[in-house]
């Protein structure tokens, strides 16, 4: 990690009401409604990767990036601002349309790694390592990590490793380990 490097964490003045925000601002637990977190750190350039691991007990949430301005009252990818993926699905979701991306899973023992190309505007997500693949390209931002609720209004949580702590996984090449400044 680079001297001088501060983590992001989800950002208590910046989420959705029904999102629950503890564990130094790492968790976020929702629903679907206003249940959704965005990071306190935004990014326009560069190659960033962190990691996600499932609240004990949620279902998987839909985890991705916004722009500052994406809507908290929803999911990540309910507008145009934001780019989600919904575990519990298999699919990639942008302006509210969920498409077919992933096999779907449920289990909690999952370790998801979200790898940002700010500088291409292209989103890769990992599952215990294995890459999904490109879920989408062409975004602008700034970006701003986000999470959110479950679509079907269940709680879904999210513990997340923005690079203050030792990763589960070893970061794709050329990507900082982490996300912030």
């Amino acid at each position: 990690m680079a001297d001088g490097f501060a983590a992001t964490t989800w950002n208590p003045a910046d989420n959705g009401s029904a999102c629950t925000l503890s564990g130094g601002n790492l968790t976020a637990v929702g629903r679907a409604t206003n249940g959704t977190a965005r990071s306190a750190i935004g990014v326009s350039t560069g190659k960033w990767y962190w990691e996600a691991s499932i609240y004990s007990g949620a279902r998987p949430p839909i985890i991705g990036v916004g722009q500052a301005s994406a809507v908290l009252t929803g999911y990540p990818g309910t507008d145009a601002l934001g780019w989600g993926y919904h575990g519990a699905t298999g699919n990639k979701i942008h302006i509210g349309a969920a498409v077919a991306f992933a096999a779907a899973w449920s289990n909690t023992a999952h370790v998801l790694g979200i790898a940002l190309d700010a500088d291409a505007g292209s989103i890769e997500i990992f599952l215990n390592n294995t890459s999904l693949g490109v879920m989408y390209t062409g975004m602008t931002g700034p970006f701003y990590a986000m999470t959110g609720g479950d679509t079907d209004g269940a709680e879904s949580g999210t513990v997340a490793n923005f690079g203050a702590s030792a990763f589960a996984f070893t970061p794709p090449s050329g990507y900082m380990a982490g996300l912030g400044v």
